[in-house]
């Protein structure tokens, strides 16, 4: 058995308590003062390499900076390991509280969002019912029948714009206005433009009953006159 016998002994420096540590390690020269302290006993400590005691308070010696070195390593890893866990944590956090206060931004702004939802709809409302009889007014043309304008125009006018359109009242009765405006000129063009066709249509009509009546006459004629020639001709024949 060697006669230098390695045993435990008193840390030669306490180590920072677990409150500092964090202050400490991170510190420029933060153990520094426990260095000192380290660094004190060694210089107190006189070596005797002549007898076994001696060798074995050296050896004592020795394991002490060894253990105290040991231990600050230690502590700098856990303090350094949960260094390392705080942003993970921080992240955390940050993720609870964020989605903790957005529910309790969605919440108080409840009664506002349904409020706009609604008021988006009722304008939304309002703005279809004017582009409707903007529509109408759009689609006035005389190149549309003159019963379908008149339907149109019938459903125009029976459109009711009163205090039920709020805001929208007054643009919706210039709306309206214009609708039937616009369709009554289509119609009167369009029915103008009809009764020509009716006209031209009639007089086509007439046209091609005279034609008719003319062959008809020529034929017959034609037919009278062939007959008398051939009536002279037998009467010739007898005499």
């Amino acid at each position: 058995m060697s006669e230098v016998i390695e045993q435990e002994s008193t840390e030669l420096v306490a180590l920072p308590p677990k409150e500092t540590a964090l202050s400490v390690y991170s510190t420029s020269g933060g153990l520094d003062p426990y260095l000192e302290r380290i660094k004190a006993e060694i210089d107190a400590f006189v070596p005797d390499t002549s007898t076994a005691k001696g060798r074995s308070a050296i050896a004592s010696m020795a394991f002490k900076v060894a253990k105290i070195k040991t231990a600050i390593e230690a502590l700098g890893k856990t303090v350094s390991a949960e260094l390392k866990e705080i942003p993970k944590k921080v992240d955390a956090e940050r993720k609870r509280t964020r989605e903790k206060l957005e529910l309790w931004q969605a919440d108080v702004r409840k009664p506002l969002t349904e409020w706009e939802q609604a008021e988006e709809e009722r304008q939304a409302r309002h703005n279809q019912n004017v582009m409707r009889l903007n529509q109408y007014a759009a689609n006035a043309s005389q190149e549309i029948e003159s019963l379908t304008l008149l339907e149109m125009l019938g459903a125009v006018e029976a459109t009711v714009v009163d205090d039920s359109w709020e805001e929208f009242e007054s643009e919706g009765h210039r709306a309206k206005e214009k609708a039937i405006a616009s369709l009554r000129a289509a119609i009167d063009k369009r029915q103008q433009y009809e009764a020509e066709q009716a006209e031209l249509a009639k007089l086509r009509a007439d046209a091609e009953a005279r034609r008719i009546q003319d062959e008809k006459d020529r034929i017959a004629r034609e037919a009278a006159e062939a007959a008398t020639k051939a009536a002279g001709s037998e009467s010739a024949g007898r005499t």
